[in-house]
């Protein structure tokens, strides 16, 4: 039963991107680029939500994304991160690399709730320097712009791959947060006074 409820929150999410376009991610009233939900978690109290928070930020760093976590409030029951990850212009033995996107990632957790909010995208141009490797160049894009003069099919690439890999951290997140941890049971074993 707890498996069909996420199974279908995860196909709503994604529905709701949907409907955002193939390359087109969710602007806020002020025309940012703003991915946010709060989410019930039934009978999870505050610090274990935290603990779950932090440890899935923890195991979502990998070669492909760099997390940095910038703040970590355990009393208010917040983490704010700025996560980090390439795009490549192809796939395969012939991937290259195009830009990076950068973003900023909230996660605040209650009692029985929690709520994660993805902003601040900005997108960092690469190049191939004089030596053949392919470096930052310093320049950069905000996600929210609609149109790349010269590169709109890369740029639209850009997009989506961003939208894919902010849907899979979000139903990574899920998972964990949600879950309910079974509680110890006490045999008759554990429960005897051992005599010292």
């Amino acid at each position: 039963m707890n498996k069909r409820k996420i199974i279908i929150a995860i196909s709503l999410f994604v529905m709701q991107f949907a409907a955002y376009g193939q390359s087109g991610l969710p602007l806020n009233s002020s025309g940012k680029i703003e991915i946010s939900e709060v989410v019930k978690a039934d009978s999870v109290k505050k610090d274990d939500l935290f603990q779950r928070s932090a440890s899935w930020l923890g195991e979502l760093a990998s070669t492909d994304l760099k997390v940095t976590i910038l703040e970590k409030d355990s009393i208010n029951g917040k983490i704010k991160s700025e996560l980090r990850f390439l795009v490549y212009s192809q796939t395969g033995v012939l991937k290259k690399v195009q830009g990076a996107i950068t973003y900023s990632l909230t996660t605040e957790v209650k009692d029985d709730k929690y709520r994660y909010v993805f902003t601040d995208f900005v997108y960092h141009y690469y190049s191939q320097n004089r030596n053949y490797q392919v470096v930052e160049t310093g320049k950069k894009k905000s996600l929210e712009e609609p149109k790349a003069s010269g590169w709109q099919k890369s740029w639209d690439h850009t997009k989506s791959v961003t939208r894919s890999k902010i849907v899979n951290q979000i139903n990574s997140m899920k998972i964990p947060m949600a879950t309910k941890k079974p509680t110890p049971v006490l045999t008759a074993t554990e429960t005897k006074k051992t005599d010292w």
